[in-house]
């Protein structure tokens, strides 16, 4: 299935989108555009490449474009490349609820490209995030499986119209290895060494996948309630200490919310995107020398209001959450654990290429070895703490 265009696009929402037809564009050079503005500063962007036809996979970096965003006021914000293809504004600037924005991009070529007037909706606060034990139905084996499902607390938005949301999930963990190695073993001098840096404790980021949206459209109040955000289960290595969930509530408009759902509903189907959508709406942007010639893409403009919050798996542990090691298998310690003699690895008679040293016995003579995979937790993170850890 041929469907770069179609994750390339993924992140990108639209309020006011242009119909294409997919089958004149051809193999014509076509620029793809993923920008989006918010109002709190760092979190905007504008990505520019270029793809021959729909189903190039191959990413080409748009350099050297002149790149801005102008509201109903007239105040711009201009965007410099940070990377190629990558413009940034000013890490402080950032769009302003009520107003409406126009994104512009001129090509080093001279082409020129503008959006439609997005208007930036305020955001909704999150209230809460939480996790609660479950107990389900496995689809892989038939059985039952266990973990903690986190949802999204009540969200309530005073306008008395509908609230269309985009969400996006990081999660952030900690992981520790039963073993820690506490000396660094050099091979080329036959030496120990004090580690300098305890990797005993590291931590994995997990970035935001895929598309979770959410509306409150036809409901009673204009609040989201229980909505599922991220599933642990036992297995997972995420919750076997601290874990974070970062929760980012983008408001969108009803024209973008009904753009990831198509978008979600393709990805979940077979065949490709553009099969389906030809003659269909796939942007907002429009080239101004060339109104027939395509571009691919959304300027996506959204109020966000994000959550940071810390677990531990203590909290459901009276109602049954046992995580499984992730040690279990494969680093028992009598299965693991080796006693040499101090001498011999001095001398060079011991391999080391798969083991550390855990610790030099009482009596100084002997050195306890384990697999690395169970004393060193760099190979399953990093020992950089998050900023946001506590």
């Amino acid at each position: 299935m041929k469907n770069y265009l179609f994750i390339v696009l993924i992140f990108f929402g639209a309020s006011c989108i242009e119909p294409y037809d997919f089958e004149a564009i051809g193999t014509q050079e076509v620029l793809v555009v993923e920008a989006t503005l918010t109002d709190q500063g760092g979190e905007n962007f504008v990505k520019l490449s270029t793809s021959i036809g729909l189903t190039d996979s191959v990413q080409n970096p748009v350099r050297n474009a002149t790149v801005w965003t102008e509201d109903n006021t007239g105040s711009t914000i201009y965007f410099n490349e940070s990377q190629p293809g990558l413009y940034e504004p000013d890490p402080l600037a950032a769009g302003v609820a009520g107003k409406s924005y126009i994104l512009y991009i001129t090509t080093s070529d001279g082409a020129q490209y503008k959006s439609n007037a997005e208007i930036l909706l305020p955001p909704t606060p999150i209230d809460s995030v939480y996790g609660e034990f479950k107990v389900f139905p496995s689809t892989e084996s038939g059985t039952t499986s266990r973990g903690v499902q986190f949802f999204l607390g009540a969200s309530k938005n005073t306008s008395t119209d509908a609230s269309y949301y985009r969400y996006q999930i990081e999660q952030d963990y900690a992981i520790q290895v039963p073993y820690a190695s506490a000396y660094k073993w050099d091979e080329n001098q036959l030496m120990y060494f004090a580690r300098d840096t305890l990797i005993n404790v590291c931590y994995q980021h997990i970035p935001s996948t895929g598309i979770l949206i959410t509306t409150t459209s036809g409901q009673t109040e204009n609040r989201v309630t229980e909505l599922p955000l991220v599933l642990v289960e036992e297995s997972d290595p995420y919750l076997l200490s601290k874990y974070s969930l970062i929760t980012r509530q983008y408001t969108i408009s009803p024209e973008a919310h009904q753009y990831y759902k198509t978008l979600k509903e393709t990805n979940e189907a077979s065949g490709s995107f553009f099969d389906q959508q030809k003659g269909s709406p796939i942007g907002n942007m429009t080239s101004l020398k060339d109104s027939s010639k395509p571009v691919l893409g959304y300027f996506e403009v959204a109020g966000v209001a994000t959550d940071t919050s810390i677990f531990s798996p203590s909290s459901w542990s009276q109602e049954g959450y046992n995580p499984e090691r992730v040690f279990n298998e494969g680093c028992g310690y009598d299965n693991v654990a080796d006693t040499v003699l101090l001498e011999d690895m001095l001398l060079g008679l011991v391999n080391m290429s798969y083991r550390n040293m855990y610790y030099i016995t009482t009596s100084g003579t002997s050195v306890v070895l384990v697999p690395k995979k169970c004393s060193d937790c760099r190979l399953y993170g990093t020992i950089k703490k998050p900023e946001f850890w506590d």
